[in-house]
């Protein structure tokens, strides 16, 4: 049986505005996020090199197989800012994978990355190092390509700093690139959001990720009393929606667009609820019939990673229902659905008829699919299955 795995870099200079992730901020202070990264890494290695003894029973009941290293379909570094740690500092954390783990040629690896952490003269040392550790997928968190907004995102960047990493990143070979962007920013208009995502089309990434802007709880957003216009947020979707896809993107899941054969694989594993093992704080797993999340904070999780303890925090045992209901709740957010036969088995025919008589719910091939307006409207669909 193979995995997709996840391990998580909590570090970044400062938490954002509308970030709820386990982040571990550190400022601009590189000793001291040296020393942090020190023990962060050897944490990791000490839950990799245990992984089939923490986890190993959720994924195989045979005893023979605790002497064989699991498989891994893909591998994603995610934050937090995996580039924040040196080249050095990640050859450490690719090396404990490749020694815990069977990795196979030709696999998906991907690392999450914040544009400031390649402003320097090294930077083109650095991607040309990202690369050669077997990183063959690089995902930028952008946000936003207005200048006007980076600085109240306090972000340190401009379009042509963005537009020099790229270069960099096509001149080494790296160029299965990834931008993040955000929708429903209250600082922008829709104007100011399509000229910020023709801006990105323009440097011709192979992947896009627009994701809506939320106010979590407990974030800096969420005590500022900051709001969202959802109709403002829902115009800024469809219009990307449209605009994309004219440019050859696929619109394959509610937040992602990708040209064709550039889909995330280790997303997919997520959305159509395969096995995956996170590694790291605050990271989440599901393997098997179990659903399990480390601790999420930052000295709990260290003291986690030693002999006779365990960072996990949450350890959710599912039933056959709960199985279902979570692979019909993420199939929905694919373009290409779920089977009608198990969603109708889960989901109210007077919800499902309303859906479909509104447009928004629509049937091919024995699957049923939402399209971009049903996706607006989508959590009143996943209410029903809860």
């Amino acid at each position: 049986m193979s995995i997709a795995l996840y391990v998580h870099i909590p570090f970044c200079e400062k938490r954002c505005g509308y970030c709820a992730f386990a982040v571990a901020p550190v400022g601009k202070n590189k000793e001291f996020l040296g020393r942090a990264a020190e023990r962060y890494i050897e944490a990791l290695k000490w839950e990799m090199g245990r992984s089939f003894l923490l986890y190993g029973k959720q994924w195989s009941q045979d005893d023979k197989r605790k002497s064989i290293s699991p498989s891994v379909n893909t591998v994603f570094f995610g934050g937090g800012t995996p580039t924040m740690l040196s080249v050095g500092q990640l050859g450490q954390i690719v090396s404990a994978i490749r020694s815990n783990f069977k990795c196979e040629p030709n696999q998906e690896w991907s690392i999450e990355a914040h544009p400031g952490t390649f402003l320097g003269e090294d930077a083109r040392e650095k991607i040309q190092g990202i690369k050669n550790l077997g990183f063959n997928r690089i995902s930028f968190g952008l946000e936003s390509l207005k200048e006007e907004t980076l600085k109240k995102l306090y972000r340190d960047y401009t379009f042509k700093d963005i537009a020099g990493i790229i270069r960099l990143c096509h001149d080494v070979g790296l160029s299965n690139i990834n931008f993040d962007l955000i929708c429903g920013w209250p600082q922008e208009t829709k104007e100011d959001f399509m000229e910020s995502l023709k801006l990105a089309v323009s440097l011709e990434p192979k992947h896009l990720s627009i994701y809506p802007l939320q106010i979590e709880e407990n974030t800096t957003f969420s005590r500022m009393g900051v709001e969202v216009n959802l109709d403002h947020q829902a115009e800024e979707f469809v219009a990307a929606h449209d605009f994309l896809t004219a440019q050859g993107y696929d619109h394959y899941e509610i937040a992602n667009y990708s040209k064709p054969g550039f889909e995330s694989k280790h997303n997919l594993a997520y959305w159509y609820y395969e096995d995956y093992l996170g590694i790291g704080l605050g990271a989440a797993s599901k393997i098997g019939m179990k659903s399990f999340t480390n601790v999420r904070a930052f000295e709990p999780y260290l003291k986690a990673c030693q002999p006779g303890a365990s960072p996990i925090g949450e350890d959710i045992l599912l039933s056959e229902d709960d199985l279902t209901r979570r692979k019909v709740i993420l199939g929905l957010r694919l373009s290409q659905g779920v089977s009608t036969a198990t969603l109708e088995s889960v989901v109210d025919a007077g919800t499902l008829s309303d859906f479909r008589s509104q447009g928004h719910l629509l049937n091919k091939n024995g699957n049923s699919y939402l399209t971009p307006q049903g996706w607006l409207i989508s959590n009143q669909l996943f209410s029903a299955l809860v």
